[in-house]
């Protein structure tokens, strides 16, 4: 299943591409699907006939539950893989070569982005999977850079649904802790989403039913995804050669600490790359310990 967040690597090189429970697997502008590959989707509704258009190439459906299908399908290929066979060693081997790749330039990013200020997104995710575990559940709205983040059990991550909309993640980190109490949430957010999530309640509901999360707010004092949208369809354009971009600026940022703080929260502000590995173990211990909701508002690029 494809996130969303990037254009897909290696595509133009595959023989088969497997499409999981995925709505809109790529986006076309910056990824094609190669014509030579078979493409393959797996779902309830592979073909998403109640959508009015879908484009995407399909050259088998698979309807099922994913989590059947796919141990379906891994038994159904094993009984017809040949370890013999030279050229799945081979392929194998190029498989290999592309992962060390990306974990090489992965591992790249995170050395510069370390001593970012402010605060580059890659080295947020970075510092919060070094303070996560396995009991802990992450909400990601938006911004979250993943291939920063080691998620190594089923259920530990949610992110946006079809259905949802801008600042739905308070509120799902709200029911995710109603429904695992003995989990430790975390939602991860933006400035603009977290003010479209109608955090007053939010926090509110948290102290009322006892039920304490960490909310990471990635500040950049504006609407990124707005932003990237207009640089996206309209590069040329004079929204983007102007020096200030219209209708995207959330500057002055507001204090969001003291938001949390009249619901008896704890928060921190932080600017420091340095500093934020310590806040986000601190509100973690807030969370665990003190059993009361938390927030790191962090300053980013």
């Amino acid at each position: 299943m494809h996130l969303g967040y990037q254009p897909i690597r290696y595509l133009e090189s595959v023989d088969v591409v497997l499409v999981i429970d995925s709505e809109v697997p790529w986006i076309r502008r910056d990824t094609v699907a190669p014509l030579e590959a078979r493409v393959i989707h797996v779902g309830v509704d592979p073909l998403y006939i109640t959508y009015p258009i879908r484009g995407f190439e399909d050259d088998l459906a698979i309807t099922g539950q994913s989590a059947a299908a796919i141990p379906m399908l891994a038994d159904a290929l094993a009984r017809l893989i040949d370890e013999g066979d030279e050229r799945i060693a081979t392929r194998r081997l190029k498989i290999a070569e592309m992962r060390q790749s990306l974990q090489t330039e992965w591992q790249e990013t995170r050395r510069i982005a370390r001593d970012k200020a402010p605060i580059d997104p890659a080295w947020l995710a970075t510092c919060l999977d070094a303070v996560i575990d396995e009991n802990t559940i992450v909400v990601n709205e938006v911004g979250l850079q993943l291939e920063q983040m080691n998620f190594t059990d089923p259920g530990s991550l949610f992110v946006g649904p079809p259905v949802g909309g801008l600042g739905w993640s308070l509120g799902a980190g709200l029911g995710i802790k109603l429904a695992a109490p003995d989990k430790d949430v975390v939602v991860v957010l933006g400035d603009g989403t977290y003010m479209f999530a109608n955090p007053t309640p939010c926090h509110y509901v948290s102290a009322k039913q006892d039920l304490p999360f960490l909310t990471i707010i990635i500040n950049n004092s504006g609407w990124e995804s707005v932003k990237r949208a207009v640089q996206n369809v309209y590069p040329h354009g004079k929204a983007v050669k102007s020096n200030d971009m219209p209708l995207v600026s959330l500057d002055p940022t507001p204090d969001f600490e003291k938001v949390i703080e009249a619901s008896g929260g704890y928060a921190e502000r932080v600017e420091d790359p340095r500093e934020l590995q310590a806040a986000f173990e601190r509100a973690i211990r807030v969370v665990r310990v003190e059993r009361r909701q938390a927030m790191v508002n962090v300053i980013c690029q």
